[in-house]
């Protein structure tokens, strides 16, 4: 029913941290990996594919000199499962949150796409394992306008990302289909996240769906400022414009003149929320908390290496996804976390010893 695409480069050690997961947990649909890497971290990949080719149903192939948006698009060419999803290589999809998006999906065709809840964590120490310092909550987007140019601009007034739920894959092959024009790495993940706005309804449903970590490893881009005077930027800007326009067109049955209005008008909401958000910490709340923040919150929104920058970190309400809370039996989440919580905290202990 469902592949989950996993592009990655020089990370061999989340790409061994995921398929123990999905072996662990006994997870039974497709998994594509795409391989970036080079040297050593290349050579580790395909030994640690070639133990769980047995276990893990996991297609590998190596995308040597590829960026992890094109090598995304190719996977998705093969890929014929109804339903797909976009998986960095250090996070986690959780198989039961997997299953009730599906289903969910399976009986509201008005929906492109659907996610649960999402956690994030923090380790005590860099890479994959170590001890869980903390968890909170984070937001994704959720979108359940009627029409393409009320989501799109509802979305830009408050980017929260994406890119992150099950689609159809169908929704997915028509929002990567132009990124390969991009020049700019981050418009090969905004054009994608607003196609996929446009294609239709977004849910987030009530289930644990998602695990992901900041780390010091993630892959950052440069700040906004770099990004919006780069030589790069109006080449691709035209590109997305171009895009958004015609798929307004097409989905609304608008006229061109009508979706380019609301493309300009989209576009710069974006722009007025996240210069001044991404200025705040650059220079202003840097001075107050110091450069450990600054890396948490550096980089433009997208590219593979940026698409934690929509995130907004923030404390469940309640504390209901708070480390102490989620270790509680009695959470709702327990079962679904505690797989994940053990994977990275016992493989810490063993290489401890």
């Amino acid at each position: 029913m469902i592949t989950l695409i996993v592009p990655t480069l020089n990370r061999p050690d989340f790409i061994a941290r995921i398929l123990d997961y999905y072996e662990k947990v006994g997870y039974r649909h497709s998994i594509f990996i795409g391989d970036s890497s080079s040297g050593i971290h290349l050579e580790r990949n395909k030994d640690t594919v070639a133990k769980s080719k047995n276990k893990v149903k996991v297609t590998y192939r190596e995308y040597p000199n590829t960026n992890p948006t094109a090598c995304f698009k190719s996977l998705l060419e093969s890929v014929v499962t109804p339903y797909a999803a976009f998986l960095p290589d250090d996070d986690f999809f959780i198989p039961n949150g997997l299953e009730k998006c599906i289903e969910f999906l399976e009986h509201n065709p008005e929906y492109a796409g659907a996610h649960g809840i999402g956690i994030i964590l923090n380790l005590e120490s860099p890479g994959p394992y170590g001890k869980v310092k903390n968890a909170s909550g984070y937001q994704q987007a959720v979108s359940r306008e009627k029409t393409a140019a009320e989501r799109v601009l509802a979305y830009s007034g408050n980017p929260t990302l994406p890119l992150f739920s099950i689609y159809r894959t169908a929704v997915w092959k028509r929002a990567f289909c132009n990124v390969t024009a991009l020049a700019d790495p981050a418009f090969t993940e905004l054009l994608p996240s607003y196609l996929a706005i446009i294609s239709g309804k977004i849910a987030r449903l009530d289930c644990l769906y998602s695990v992901r970590q900041c780390h010091d490893r993630r892959y950052l881009l440069r700040d906004v400022y770099d990004w919006i005077t780069g030589q790069e930027w109006f080449p691709s800007y035209q590109v997305f414009y171009r895009c958004v326009i015609e798929a307004l067109m097409e989905t609304d049955g608008i006229k061109i003149e009508e979706a380019q209005k609301i493309a300009k008008q989209a576009f710069w909401s974006y722009l007025s929320k996240i210069i001044p958000y991404k200025f705040h910490h650059q220079y202003i709340e840097d001075k107050k908390i110091g450069r450990k923040i600054k890396a948490l919150v550096q980089g433009i929104p997208g590219g593979h290496s940026c698409l934690s920058v929509f995130r907004k970190i923030r404390p469940a309400a309640g504390g209901n996804l708070s480390l102490p809370a989620l270790l509680k039996k009695s959470s709702p989440h327990h079962r679904d976390f505690m797989p994940i919580y053990d994977l990275i905290t016992d493989h810490a202990g063993k290489n401890a010893v």
